[in-house]
């Protein structure tokens, strides 16, 4: 059923207008690179209520002022990986069920997935951005993304023909 054709969706799309709600974006991002290119979405994260995940590493200071849920820093050559990134799995999972996102945007890394896949089980649109670094091909999280994601975004245009269904707008700034 089209619910955009409902007079209910008609009367909660004329509330949104008239009380100015905007929906609740969850952001995840892995500390460094990724969370930097996260950070560039100004006007989303000014307009919306939002929400950070990343992980616990020293230099995170540019969000003092933000509410953020921290995880364990995840490294694939870890030995201790699957037992992370369960705990990984069940952070996200409190923290995404308590806080109700509709809208998850991620730039990776692999701290991010949890986030990623929880947030397309809950119902939550997920929005995937390729880290610029990737010119020519995805990353490992990217690859998984892909599957979950309702809206996946690339910086390079070199990338539309290597991911197709990719949208490209250009670098964040």
């Amino acid at each position: 059923m089209d619910l955009s054709k409902t007079s209910s969706a008609i009367d909660f799309k004329a509330d949104c207008l008239i009380e100015k709600k905007f929906p609740k974006v969850c952001f995840a991002a892995s500390s460094g690179g990724h969370l930097e290119e996260i950070l560039r979405l100004t006007r989303m994260r000014q307009t919306c209520p939002h929400f950070f995940i990343t992980e616990k590493v020293e230099g995170v200071g540019m969000l003092d002022n933000e509410k953020v849920y921290q995880l364990p820093q995840l490294k694939r050559s870890d030995l201790a990986i699957p037992a992370l990134m369960a705990k990984a799995f069940i952070r996200t999972a409190r923290c995404l069920c308590a806080e109700r996102p509709d809208i998850v945007v991620s730039t990776g890394a692999l701290a991010t997935v949890p986030a990623i896949v929880i947030g397309h089980i809950i119902g939550a649109k997920v929005v995937y951005i390729e880290s610029q670094a990737r010119t020519t091909s995805l990353s490992l999280t990217g690859k998984l993304a892909r599957r979950f994601a309702d809206a996946f975004f690339v910086q390079w245009e070199s990338l539309l023909e290597a991911v197709p269904g990719s949208i490209y707008r250009g670098m964040l700034s």
